[in-house]
């Protein structure tokens, strides 16, 4: 690294540090999504001693354990979260204090590291100052820093892994360094071994002299993530059949088919209508993505410069271009056949590695037409002046959503606070914000099954004893409409043929506890 790409990246690190830290004090209303928490709770159970373990579980989780003969245990190894990402998360836990703020100092730090990695990667690929430009709109783009980095997602430092790898691929380097890159990569972010194929492939189909670490790296992906299947299997915990969910989710069953406590079997797909379901659900969330594909992530007002930039891109900038278009393309299709996850305010988050490229090359084209004449200097002034604005609306539009949608922090809320308060330590709670419940009130739980019946195994199997229902946003209570009605008095009935008595309720949430 140049001086002045170190001075530049840690530049661009404190601005995006500065503007985090900015939305997390003005905006961040506490840990309101599943992969917050529960990475929080990994990462305080490792340092308090009890290893890379979570007592939070959804009901098929249970389902696969009792199968492999594991029992229900009260912690076990995160059968659906990332390695790695744990151990990062835990590394900037203390740092912060070890609540909300070092949880969310991971993804801080993350993000930070990504805008880097931006300008030190991508800059030597379409210019120094190119690069500079893009990790600047970069480390204030409202997504990362209001959104990624305080919701608990690993994408931000996933992100900046694969920016190195996409520059090692398309510039050469060692097979040993793509390989370790590539298992960081699957350590991070299971997903990686979606588009590694891709990456291998196109930078190899680019350049014969780089499959040795095109190879290299696919190998690593695939080292990693046996590893880590094989740790689940070993110990006290289970491979979950993750493809399997992934495939059934809006083809043969409803959203989350984990949610139902149930083995899934590859013998569901065996008839002509269910793979027809499955190519018909494939069809649907191609077209669905590619429809929201130009307006993703806040750079939508930099595509059309992008495009000049991807066209007029020489050199390895071409070749990078080709290579992460390829790994996009594959990964579109890929994902269309597996769940559909289009994230309020964050888009899809597979994707989302690849964005950094459209600003890097729009700021390429802008730079190079600057000089041209008064005309493209005000074109590129109005795209600028376009894009800033937005950046700031959706500052703004946070705000107000996190108004709208909490009147106090996730860790103040009343259902939590009563869980505290009535549910003995060592109890396990049945409730629709399950990450939340470990985290903020140390209790061991289990996500709500699709429908009621399936609490049944869940009480009397796998000790779920009480039973929370929340309608806060946090506990995503658009999943949860059927558990939810029993939060009228009238449905009492129906609670306690469940085996549940009330303890405490309010007009928003019920705590249930054993029925006598």
């Amino acid at each position: 690294m140049t001086r002045a790409e170190g001075r530049d990246a840690v530049l661009v690190a404190l601005l995006s540090l500065a503007a985090s830290h900015a939305a997390h004090f003005l905006l961040f209303s506490g840990g309101a999504t599943y992969e917050f928490c529960q990475y929080g709770e990994i990462a305080r159970n490792l340092l308090e001693g009890k290893g890379l373990t979570t007592q939070v579980f959804w009901p098929g989780e249970l389902a696969v354990l009792a199968a492999a003969g594991k029992g229900s245990p009260e912690y076990a190894l995160p059968m659906s979260r990332y390695p790695l990402s744990a151990l990062w998360t835990a590394l900037w836990l203390p740092l912060g204090g070890g609540g909300d703020y070092g949880r969310a100092l991971s993804g801080m730090v993350g993000a930070a590291l990504w805008a880097a990695a931006v300008r030190v990667f991508l800059g030597r690929l379409w210019g120094a100052r190119a690069g500079l430009w893009a990790a600047a709109f970069w480390a204030l783009n409202p997504v990362v820093t209001a959104g990624y980095a305080l919701e608990g997602y690993v994408e931000p430092l996933y992100g900046a892994a694969v920016l190195w790898i996409l520059w090692r691929l398309v510039t050469g380097g060692r097979p040993m360094e793509a390989f370790l890159l590539g298992a960081a990569a699957q350590g991070l972010h299971g997903s990686f071994i979606v588009v590694a194929p891709a990456f291998a492939a196109a930078a190899a189909a680019m350049d014969r002299a780089r499959w040795r670490s095109a190879a290299a790296l696919l190998g690593g992906a695939f080292v990693m993530g046996a590893a880590w299947s094989a740790v689940l299997s070993l110990g006290a915990s289970a491979a979950p059949p993750l493809l399997l969910w992934n495939l059934m989710d809006g083809a043969l069953t409803g959203r989350l088919p984990a949610m139902s406590y149930a083995v899934p079997s590859w013998s569901a797909f065996a008839s002509l209508p269910a793979a027809a379901a499955l190519l018909f659900k494939a069809w649907r969330q191609l077209n669905g993505t590619l429809a929201d594909l130009p307006a993703l992530w806040g750079i939508e007002l930099l595509v059309p410069a992008a495009v000049l930039g991807f066209v007029q891109a020489q050199g390895a900038a071409r070749r990078a271009a080709f290579v992460a278009g390829a790994a996009l393309a594959w990964a579109l299709t890929v994902f269309s056949f597996l769940t559909h996850e289009r994230l309020v305010f964050l888009g899809y988050r597979y994707f989302v590695w690849s964005s950094p490229l459209v600003a890097a090359a729009a700021a390429a084209a802008l730079l190079e037409r600057w000089d041209r004449g008064r005309g493209w200097r005000l074109a590129g002034a109005a795209c600028l002046a376009l894009q800033l604005q937005q950046s700031v609306w959706l500052y703004a539009s946070r705000r107000l959503e996190g108004d709208a949608s909490r009147a106090a922090p996730v860790e103040s809320l009343p259902e939590l606070d009563a869980v505290r308060r009535l549910v003995p330590a060592g109890a396990t709670v049945l409730t629709n914000m399950p990450a939340q419940v470990a985290w903020y009130a140390r209790r061991r739980a289990v996500a709500l099954p699709h429908e009621a019946a399936g609490a049944f195994p869940l009480r009397e199997l796998h000790r779920a004893s009480f039973l929370l229902l929340s309608m806060d946003g946090a506990g995503e209570p658009r999943n949860h409409a059927a558990w939810l009605s029993l939060l009228r008095p009238e449905r009492e009935a129906l609670l306690l043929r469940l085996g549940y008595a009330p303890l405490w309720r309010s007009g928003t949430a019920l705590l249930a506890g054993p029925r006598l």
